[in-house]
């Protein structure tokens, strides 16, 4: 594959590939899901960082009020974290209440927003001269402190303190009660503030959980994808975003067209964005969904006969079918780029090709950045030693699965040309794990 000619660049790292996709993706592991759901129990504004051990355990009282027993109450989240390791959680929630409770002279606050503050009791006992002074989260033990002094106390996860002097301490129980989750104004309405929130967080898939027919979806979607795009743009990673329908999928967005039950749980289109951006999200970069069966999932629908499923296939959108055992299967991987332009071939179907080819890109500039500019001259000597770190970056990947056959000597660095402060890569015959055939790709590196 000969060279592009080096056009005027501005400083920064170019990659070149025989074809039209933009091999983009994050890199390393993966596994970092952001949505913006309505929750009974946080801030205003922050972001909620939820673990996916923490969600199957009490622990998840404490961030989002409610754990995954609460399926019902909480299928969103559920649905979120089905494939994530973690979820970024933005409140859709505005205003609201703390809920609070008076025992004696000791005001108990909740320590945030809404309805769940309502199911915290604070009980005082005197016990060997000390008080023992516990929180219960829907009758559940969650922080027990045991003091001499009433001065002692101190808040915790669930409750805040505030108390005045006073002759005798108020032994007892308290409910706390008054806690409201405030509005939960239409997604549209709501988008901006979660985008402001997303750009700042790190994460490898978003949801856009709106529903086609609510107000302002044809807007929210646009202002998304413009967003999404210029993100990718100035950050030079992929971050995938899971929306409700869009037509035909690319390497940056997948369109949701099928509802499902989870659990027994019926998921409609916006909760099903929630759902495959937590799988999306948990594919690793060498990881494929082709043909990975969906634990859970049941009456998906419509449910696609042959004809439809090749349609589908044809237009580019993403499908879940039925497998042998009645189970639900994804018909393809996860944002496969399925077309029928000519310049399109078997590569590009391949998501983890893509997500190796730009992680490449990715880990090259950096350490071009961290090893090479300012520290090395663009001289036979340093580009020698430019070339043994490459090689040492691609010999990782052959450890974790991703190349094989890999040989130094398929990789070389070059004087790149357009002047002095260009250095030019170059690999030939590199044979990914899930590939047929080989590919060769170039980058250009500019400062």
């Amino acid at each position: 594959m000969a060279r592009l000619p080096f056009p005027q660049r501005l400083p920064g790292t170019y990659f070149h590939i025989e074809s039209e996709v933009r091999p983009m993706a994050a890199p390393g592991s993966r596994g970092i899901v952001m949505a913006m759901l309505p929750l009974p129990w946080g801030g205003t504004d922050g972001v909620i960082d939820m673990h996916v051990r923490e969600f199957l355990s009490n622990q998840a009282l404490a961030k989002i009020g409610m754990t995954a027993f609460d399926f019902e109450q909480n299928k969103q989240v559920a649905a979120l974290m089905s494939g994530a390791v973690m979820g970024k959680i933005f409140r859709q929630n505005v205003g609201g209440d703390k809920a609070a409770g008076v025992l004696g002279d000791i005001v108990f606050t909740a320590k945030h927003f809404g309805t769940a503050g309502n199911e915290i009791t604070v009980n005082i006992i005197l016990q060997n001269e000390r008080y023992t002074v516990t929180t219960f989260f829907r009758g559940s033990p969650m922080h027990v402190q045991s003091v001499a002094e009433l001065e002692q106390l101190v808040g915790n996860d669930f409750v805040d303190i505030d108390f005045s002097d006073a002759d005798e301490v108020t032994l007892g129980e308290i409910m706390l009660e008054g806690g409201t989750d405030g509005v939960v104004p239409d997604y549209a309405s709501r988008l901006q503030a979660f985008l402001d929130a997303a750009a700042l967080e790190s994460w490898h898939t978003i949801a856009l959980s709106i529903a086609a027919e609510d107000t302002g979806y044809t807007q929210a979607r646009s202002t998304f994808k413009a967003w999404l795009a210029q993100l990718n743009e100035d950050e030079q990673q992929l971050r995938q975003g899971v929306v409700v329908g869009d037509g035909m999928d690319s390497e940056m967005i997948i369109g949701i067209h099928q509802t499902a039950k989870l659990d027994g749980e019926q998921l409609n289109l916006a909760e099903m964005t929630l759902y495959r951006a937590g799988h999306t999200a948990g594919s690793a970069i060498n990881e494929s969904e082709t043909n990975k069966i969906m634990r859970g999932l049941t009456d998906v629908k419509p449910l696609l006969n042959r004809r439809q499923r090749e349609d589908a296939d044809s237009r580019g959108l993403f499908t879940y079918v039925q497998n042998w055992d009645g189970r639900f299967k994804v018909e393809r991987d996860i944002n496969s780029f399925v077309s029928v332009k000519p310049r399109k071939n078997i590569q590009w179907r391949d998501n983890r090709i893509m997500r190796a080819l730009h992680d490449a890109k990715v880990q090259i500039a950096r350490t071009f950045d961290s090893g090479f500019k300012g520290r090395e001259t663009n001289d036979e000597h340093g580009r020698v030693l430019l070339l043994g770190e490459i090689h040492n970056l691609f010999t990782g990947y052959e450890e974790r699965r991703v190349m094989e056959n890999h040989d130094i000597s398929k990789l070389r660095v070059f004087p790149g040309e357009g002047g002095p402060n260009v250095v030019g890569f170059e690999a030939r015959n590199i044979q990914f794990v899930t590939a047929m055939d080989t590919l060769d790709f170039d980058m250009t590196i500019t400062w």
